[in-house]
């Protein structure tokens, strides 16, 4: 006689990240601020994007639309952090070698 082993781990997990609210800042640093170049290479192509879509899963799961816009808020003044940052980033190279 076999024991049941439980729920599958593919209906256990339905492919998504829960989180708290309070650590949408922490999530979206490491994703976006924290990540240097030469550790993005030694990562799965797109796994920062994949992480966050796991995260934008779970709020569309609970169906919590507060939730969701505070997420997409943070990540989007972050990229707009990340941009300005490589802007000035290469303004100033390009007017250094002048």
């Amino acid at each position: 006689m076999e024991a049941d082993a439980g729920p599958s781990t593919a209906s256990k997990y339905k492919g998504m990240f829960e989180y708290r609210t309070e650590d949408e800042q922490i999530i979206v640093s490491h994703l976006i601020h924290d990540l240097k170049p030469h550790i993005t290479l030694k990562l799965p192509l797109g796994l920062p994007s994949y992480i966050l879509f796991m995260c934008i899963r779970h709020t569309d799961f609970i169906n919590d639309a507060n939730k969701f816009h505070s997420l997409m808020t943070a990540t989007i003044n972050a990229l707009k952090e990340v941009g300005a940052y490589f802007n000035k980033f290469i303004l100033n190279t390009f007017l250094q070698y002048r």
